[in-house]
């Protein structure tokens, strides 16, 4: 049976960029914090033979007006929580069709690192170098062996959560990492028709985020600065970044980017069709019923091709423990013939 990393599941979807078939982007320059070294100080020294006062310069020009309008900080508060609100899943979808999430990394997160997201509604699309996932409420499509020598398999995921595995890419939604309390806000201002949002994250909110969305980097100490930019009129996600400041030096962690109503990536078509083709074989079914006997019980079926894989997605229950019968007496080892249908029962695992 497939058993995919935990962190691959929670890590690998956040991690998100198309810098295969389905595209690149590009993090804007300006976003980034300024960082200021000791080689890139440049020392200047003004003497009165090199100051001067000419007519000319009393005349040139005045400089461009910026459009800029700083926000209050009496006002912060109020601006994130709309922000948040107008781009949970349901609000967003209701001006929207599709939407298209692109990270840009500038750091190496090694096989974790994501090459698309694509939203609708109730629809996820995810591409890694040796990874696909196409998830609908109920149960994960996932397809491993991308990019290898050999053949993909298709894993069929069920997720035992109520209405099945959704990520979505707003802070506010991953409750497992993000908490006001480790975020201040450091700047908020409307320039050009956009929100540009600046804050800093304490170090524990900082230490909570590595471990949770980027687990394969190790948190060697620093502060998470976090930037983010917002259409002024629909409150909407243009662009985010997140930095990593330690020793007086800043490094670029990741940008993602979103794009609303672009037409679908050929690269979702195609594992579309793979999971409406399916392998050649007979079908089975595999019914999975979490928690049996308690208040959470919940079960889920899945009909799968010969020759997949199937896996499971218990969030609630630490330390699975898998049985062939309700009362859970009857362990099950995980072996399975993949041509019968297949009902299992998983709680938590008691000594």
């Amino acid at each position: 049976m497939n058993k995919k990393k935990t962190a691959l599941i929670i890590a690998g979807i956040m991690s998100i960029t198309a810098l295969s078939s389905c595209g690149q982007s590009t993090p804007a320059e300006t976003a980034a914090p300024e960082t200021t070294t000791a080689a890139q100080t440049t020392e200047q020294t003004t003497t009165a033979a090199e100051t001067t006062t000419t007519a000319d310069a009393e005349t040139e020009a005045p400089a461009m007006q910026s459009d800029r309008t700083d926000i209050p900080e009496s006002e912060w508060d109020k601006y994130q929580e709309k922000i948040f609100a107008a781009n949970q899943r349901a609000e967003v979808f209701k001006n929207h069709r599709f939407m298209i999430m692109e990270v840009d990394f500038g750091i190496d997160p090694g096989e974790y690192k994501a090459y698309y997201n694509w939203f609708t509604e109730n629809v996820t699309y995810y591409r890694a170098p040796a990874y696909e996932e196409f998830s609908v409420p109920d149960v994960r499509y996932e397809l491993n062996g991308i990019g290898s020598d050999w053949n993909p398999v298709a894993t069929y995921c069920l997720d035992m959560i109520e209405g099945g595995y959704q990520f979505w890419p707003v802070p506010a939604d991953l409750n497992e990492w993000y908490q006001p309390e480790y975020e201040t806000i450091t700047e908020m201002y409307i320039q050009d028709g956009k929100i540009y949002m600046n804050s800093v994250y304490n170090e524990a909110g900082t230490e909570n985020y590595y471990s949770i969305l980027l687990p394969q980097v190790e948190y060697t100490g620093g502060t998470l600065k976090y930037t983010a930019v917002i259409d002024a009129e629909s409150l909407e996600f243009s662009e985010s970044s997140s930095y990593i400041e330690k020793d007086g030096k800043t490094e670029w962690l990741f940008t993602d980017n979103y794009k609303y109503d672009e037409p679908v990536p050929s690269c979702i078509n195609a594992i579309e069709g793979f999971f409406e083709r399916g392998n050649v074989g007979a079908v089975v079914t595999v019914t999975a019923t979490s928690n049996p006997g308690t208040e959470k019980e919940m079960t889920k079926s899945v009909t799968i091709p010969a020759n997949s894989w199937v896996s499971f997605y218990t969030p609630d229950i630490e330390n699975p423990a898998y049985y062939t019968n309700y009362e859970c007496t009857q362990a099950w080892d995980g072996d399975w013939d993949m041509m019968s249908d297949l009902t299992v029962y998983i709680k938590e695992y008691e000594e």
